[in-house]
């Protein structure tokens, strides 16, 4: 489950950057961490 205010700005940010790379420089953080909560996403949704 996606929880926490940092996991929600991943998800927008990935999706401006349209790659995960773009994200991980935007929200200064690294690539498995936003590939967990691309994950958790689509687990959530199905």
């Amino acid at each position: 489950m996606i929880s926490g205010g940092s996991s929600r700005a991943i998800t927008p940010t990935y999706f401006s950057h349209r790659s995960f790379a773009g994200a991980t420089q935007a929200l200064h953080t690294v690539q498995p961490a936003v590939s967990r909560q691309i994950s958790d996403l689509e687990n959530e949704l199905g």
